[in-house]
C-alpha cells in the first residue's frame, strides 16, 4: 500500500472513531422511541439532557420538577464496539414510599427484562415484566411508550 493510501485510511478510521458517539446518538436517541415501543421499553422524553457519552454508553437524565415525587430518572444507552445496542437501563423513583426499580433490557439475551425494586431497607425484589408495569400503574408512572 502507498504511503497515501495508508494515511487517507488512518485518516478515516481516526474520522469514524471520534464521530461514533454522535452516530449512535443519534441511531439510538428519541429516533428509537417506535422500537422501544414497539418491545414495551420506557421511552426517552425530548426534554431529557444527555448527561454523558462515550463509545460504549449514553447517558440521559430527566429534568423533573422538585414538586414529583414519582418519576422515569434515568436512562443509559449501552453499546457494543460495533455501535449496536446490547442493553437500555431505566431507573424509576418513587420517593414518597421510599422505593426505586431498575429496569435493564438485554437486547441479546433470549429472556431480556431483568428488573429488581429496592425499598427503603435496600432490601432487593426481582419483578418479572408484568409486576413492573402494574407498580407503575400502582403508583400512577407514565412510561410514555
Amino acid at each position: 500500500m502507498n504511503r497515501k493510501k495508508y494515511i487517507l485510511l488512518v485518516l478515516l478510521l481516526i474520522s469514524v472513531i471520534s464521530l461514533s458517539p454522535f452516530i449512535v446518538i443519534l441511531k439510538y436517541g428519541v429516533g428509537y422511541n417506535k422500537e422501544r415501543a414497539r418491545l414495551g421499553i420506557p421511552s426517552l422524553g425530548n426534554e431529557w439532557e444527555r448527561s454523558s457519552f462515550s463509545m460504549s454508553e449514553i447517558n440521559y437524565t430527566n429534568p423533573v420538577s422538585e414538586e414529583e415525587k414519582r418519576y422515569h430518572l434515568k436512562k443509559r444507552i449501552q453499546i457494543d464496539w460495533l455501535m449496536n445496542i446490547e442493553k437500555e437501563s431505566d431507573y424509576f423513583i418513587i420517593e414518597d414510599k421510599g422505593l426505586a426499580i431498575d429496569v435493564i433490557y438485554n437486547y441479546k439475551n433470549r429472556n431480556p427484562w431483568y428488573i429488581r425494586y429496592f425499598d427503603k431497607s435496600n432490601s432487593k425484589t426481582i419483578l418479572s415484566h408484568e409486576q413492573f408495569l402494574d407498580t407503575l400503574r400502582k403508583y400512577d408512572i407514565d412510561i410514555k411508550y
